[in-house]
């Protein structure tokens, strides 16, 4: 039935004359009456302005007229439906008149707030339109107006994520690593809390793992209130650029764990098949030992043994070797060896956005990736479990200060000294006064 013609014919008034069943019925179908009671306050407010129908009467001095109907939809709940909007048109200022009913139905639609997920659920805008009709008249919904909304509610969700404060929370460790899309390279910043939670501190697009980008946005980390006067746990792989910006921005406030399973795929790279299952198994061995010398000397057997194999494999293990052992010198590696010691917990971040991503076949732009980067990790955020045994962490928080305390604290960088660095990036590493 055309909902149009119906209300013109038949107003909302009469309706509700009808017999107590017919009414009942009509409840029954909210979507139909609410329709129709859109229909009757915009024909009020046109009877108003213009007058009556057929009247030719207009109120006040001003010759308002009756000037036909535009098709309009309204928003039910997940689906928009037709209506036809009346026009009233100014005859001495030869112009259009916005109705004030109409322009509150309209502010009162909002965005869709389903549209957001179901984009990262992996619907594309080409199959937004199809979806929606299975489940109702869709009306109003096209490729080019679903992209538009989902632009400018993502833009939205970009500020608000790099926005968010992080002075509500205390930190403990920071975990840094990369994601590749497609072309695009991005690092992500995952903060563990005091009490076990992970929470996406920022991330930024760069072509490489290098100084000057992550070093931007560590300060902007800081910037946004990320407190590190009694030390952090930071968890990186063998990337210089890494190493470097952590040393540069938080000095001796940073201990650093190098991640184990980046340092053996490493070292196993340079072997054969055939050697490479025994030395991982041994390499597990001595980064699962509690024993820091234990460990230290199981590696240092393994690496007299590769410079004969392989040197290559050998220098690789030296390399950063007892960065790679922080958690055991702290005596923590029992508790934290599979969420702390490696860059797993932001792997896993990645799998997860990739599900997110993987549809897009094309990144047109940088803000289309970070569009989309932030709704992907404000997603999947919530779904982030605690680390394991994060019961302990107050052990991690007491080492990480004694590890501190003998020397002397830099001061903080205050809020314009970061702001300052961020716009000019140029930071200034040198001790304060």
């Amino acid at each position: 039935m055309n909902k149009a013609k119906s209300i013109q014919t038949k107003q909302l008034f009469e309706i509700i004359q009808e017999p107590e069943a017919i009414q009942i019925s009509l409840l029954q179908h909210a979507t139909e009456l609410a329709i129709m009671l859109v229909n009757q306050m915009l024909e009020s407010q046109v009877a108003t302005l213009a007058g009556e129908r057929y009247s030719h009467n207009s109120v006040g001095s001003k010759p308002l007229v009756r000037y036909g109907y535009n098709p309009g939809s309204v928003k039910i709940q997940e689906k928009r439906y037709p209506v036809q909007v009346p026009r009233v048109r100014n005859q001495d200022k030869k112009k259009f008149i916005s109705l004030p009913a109409w322009q509150n139905i309209q502010q009162s639609q909002g965005p869709d707030e389903q549209l957001l997920q179901r984009m990262l659920l992996g619907i594309s805008t080409r199959d937004y339109e199809k979806v929606v009709q299975e489940f109702g008249r869709g009306f109003g919904i096209s490729k080019s107006n679903t992209s538009k909304q989902f632009m400018e509610q993502a833009q939205q969700a970009l500020q608000e994520f790099r926005g968010r404060s992080l002075k509500e929370d205390k930190f403990v460790a920071v975990l840094v690593d990369g994601k590749h899309l497609r072309s695009h390279q991005i690092i992500i910043a995952l903060g563990i809390t005091e009490s076990g939670d992970k929470k996406v501190l920022d991330f930024i697009q760069t072509t490489t793992e290098n100084t000057r980008a992550v070093r931007q946005m560590l300060v902007g980390l800081n910037h946004r209130g990320l407190q590190y006067s009694d030390g952090l746990l930071f968890i990186i792989d063998g990337a210089k650029g890494l190493r470097s910006a952590v040393e540069q921005v938080y000095g001796h406030k940073a201990i650093v764990q190098r991640c184990t399973w980046h340092k053996q795929e490493n070292v196993l790279s340079y072997l054969n098949e055939n050697q490479r299952r025994d030395y991982k198994i041994r390499l597990q061995n001595c980064y699962r030992e509690p024993k820091c010398t234990k460990a230290r000397e199981g590696l240092r057997k393994i690496s007299e043994e590769l410079q004969t194999i392989n040197p290559a494999a050998a220098r690789s293990l030296q390399e950063g070797l007892e960065e790679t052992l922080t958690l055991n010198k702290l005596g923590l590696i029992k508790y934290f060896r599979q969420s702390l010691s490696t860059t797993n917990c932001i792997e896993n971040v990645n799998r997860l956005i990739q599900q997110k991503t993987g549809k897009i076949k094309r990144w047109v732009n940088g803000k289309q990736v970070e569009r989309w980067m932030a709704l992907s990790l404000l997603d999947v955020e919530t779904r982030l479990r605690k680390i394991q045994n994060y019961k302990h962490l107050n052990l991690l928080q007491q080492k990480l200060k004694e590890a501190t305390k003998n020397k002397k604290i830099y001061q903080l960088f205050t809020s314009e000294e970061m702001a300052a660095a961020i716009s000019s990036d140029k930071i200034s590493t040198k001790k304060r006064a």
